[in-house]
């Protein structure tokens, strides 16, 4: 290993050589935070006299590429950051005095078509060459590749600001004397030992991150000289696989699915009971091991099952003929459900089981639409109850009667059964039950009753019919529920009808304070004019349309509340569901 002390500047002068990310680190994440930290750094240090320090960089010399084994978010963003220094300086230019050679910049930093400074990781690579090298717009593909164009475009909106060209020049030139420290390695079994070094000494690295660089130093102690490169050049190939699945999922990070995939494959619920990081749980796994080769397979399969469940997931959200796959999505997929979801994709992709993943979605569906919207103590640990099932392995009977047994028909829990979601559902639902889950219920109904899909609506809100604060007194003839010669509410009225789910509906954008302390009629013209598109705005009518008055009343709400509650347990109650779920 060599340790070299270097500036950008004389690090991007080196004659003919570039940076190449490989395909087994992640792609690019840095995201706001992490950006507005890099300005906010280097506009600081550039009015400071004292050197600017990016860091270490861990690079593997490859002819005339740097391989990035490490570091490669920073030395990204760097160039990512020149782009944006330039395309501001090349119109600041053309007013200022002051002159800087822009080309002579872009060659050294950012390269050209065919001669880039940096190859990035192979998803991202010709979304890069055209964002960045070549400054075209282009649709972007990816997470990454939506990071890469935020990069860009946080640091012009900033360097805008910038009022002085003086200014923007010595920003440029404290970036060109930062200091980074270079450590070159001379093949993949030193940068297992440096990560897992890296790591001990309190590097700042995800849950994902430390166990690939144990599981590689693990490799690099216990496997023998002669095919420990090998070994290590295969698990870096899988975490390669695995981080490309991972630019493409959208609704788990990577960590989590870590921990997810831990208590699937290995058959234990709620693995951070007893273990505060994977890696300690790995430690104890393979410590155990007593026979080297034994604890190599068992990293090797580890590994290569991890990879199995990415693509799964990826595959899993990628598909378009799950309907319970959407709806468990939008309702949101407590983390003590994703065992299941993982071996039952796992065990049900087969062409004889596909049939059934519509059964194991909206079985799922049901079970987290329940531990969502009954209340509970957050001491109350649920990983016993689902012990005995979460080792599903494709059979649906035994996953519903495992779930009914420990979660339904349990005569010491009355708090999990269909008397109970009745029970909190004819009570003041708004602040008891999540936001989530009662936006999930309205959704879901507005779907049924347009016959389509809710549609895309910016800023929802939980919206009171009858408004949490009564009209003021000079608003006559509301139309809402009142005490006689007082300009309120009764008590019986707020505490068991203002917050009911009859006298709740969805709102977005403008249209909440269009509503606001409005009454009655006047609200009730804004729903019938349908500017949002919800069609259980515009039904409200037919609660009242046998009234010789149109007013919000009692009568009114328990009448909705009841007919919601109907359409609730009609969708999500365990009650005749045995003949759909059980299959012979």
């Amino acid at each position: 290993m060599v340790y070299k002390k270097k500036t950008i500047f004389s690090l991007f002068s080196s004659g003919g050589m570039s940076f190449f990310i490989p395909d087994y680190q992640r792609a690019y994440s840095w995201e706001k935070e992490q950006c507005e930290q890099f300005f906010n750094d280097l506009y600081e240090q550039s009015k400071s006299e004292n050197n600017y320090y990016l860091g270490n960089i861990i690079v593997e010399k490859n002819n005339f590429q740097l391989e990035i084994v490490d570091g490669q978010q920073r030395m990204t963003t760097v160039i990512i950051f020149i782009r944006a220094f330039i395309n501001i300086c090349s119109e600041r230019m053309k007013s200022e005095k002051n002159k800087i050679n822009l080309s002579e910049l872009k060659k050294k930093y950012i390269g050209s078509s065919g001669n880039l400074k940096l190859n990035p990781c192979k998803i991202d690579r010709d979304y890069f060459e055209a964002l960045i090298i070549n400054n075209k717009s282009i649709q972007t593909k990816s997470q990454s590749q939506e990071k890469i164009k935020y990069a860009k475009n946080y640091f012009i909106r900033k360097l805008k600001t910038i009022k002085l060209f003086s200014e923007l020049l010595k920003i440029l030139e404290k970036l060109q004397e930062s200091i980074i420290t270079i450590t070159t390695i001379d093949d993949k079994t030193d940068s297992a030992f440096m990560f897992e070094l890296m790591n001990n000494r309190g590097r700042v690295l995800t849950e994902m991150e430390r166990v690939k660089a144990y599981l590689m130093y693990q490799i690099y102690i216990n496997d023998k000289k002669s095919s420990v490169k090998n070994k290590i050049k295969k698990i870096s190939m899988l975490f390669g696989e695995i981080y490309l699945f991972l630019n493409d999922i959208k609704n788990i990070n990577e960590d989590d699915l870590l921990w997810y995939h831990c208590n699937a494959y290995y058959g234990y619920c709620y693995i951070d009971d007893n273990y505060d990081t994977i890696v300690e749980f790995l430690k104890e796994q393979i410590n155990e091991i007593t026979e080297k080769p034994k604890k190599i397979e068992f990293i090797s399969n580890f590994v290569k099952e991890l990879r199995q469940t990415f693509s799964d997931i990826h595959e899993m959200e990628k598909s378009k003929n799950i309907g319970y796959l959407k709806r468990i999505c939008l309702l949101g997929i407590p983390r003590n459900l994703y065992p299941f979801i993982i071996n039952g994709y796992r065990y049900m992709k087969k062409d004889d089981k596909i049939k059934y993943f519509e059964k194991l979605f909206h079985l799922l569906e049901l079970l987290s639409f329940r531990l969502e919207i009954i209340p509970r103590n957050g001491n109350v640990k649920l990983n016993k109850r689902f012990d005995n099932i979460l080792n599903f392995q494709g059979d649906i009977n035994t996953l519903y009667k495992g779930i009914r047994s420990n979660f339904i028909d349990d005569e010491n829990e009355y708090r999990w059964t269909d008397d109970a979601m009745y029970e909190v559902l004819r009570g003041p639902v708004f602040k008891k039950v999540t936001d989530n889950a009662i936006h999930y219920i309205f959704k879901i109904y507005e779907n049924k009753i347009s016959g389509g899909d809710f549609p895309k609506l910016k800023k929802i809100s939980i919206e009171h019919i009858s408004p949490q604060t009564f009209p003021p007194p000079n608003v006559k003839d509301t139309g809402y529920e009142k005490l006689p010669k007082k300009n309120d509410y009764s008590i019986k009225f707020k505490n068991q009808y203002l917050h009911c789910i009859g006298n709740l509906m969805l709102s977005a954008g403008k249209q909440q304070n269009e509503l606001s302390n409005k009454k009655f009629v006047e609200k009730l013209k804004i729903y019938n004019q349908n500017k949002l598109g919800l069609k259980h705005q515009t039904e409200l009518k037919k609660y009242f349309e046998n009234s010789k008055k149109v007013k919000w009343g009692i009568a009114e709400i328990e009448k909705r509340r009841n007919a919601l509650i109907d359409f609730i347990f009609e969708q999500w109650s365990f009650r005749n569901k045995d003949k759909y779920f059980l299959v012979t």
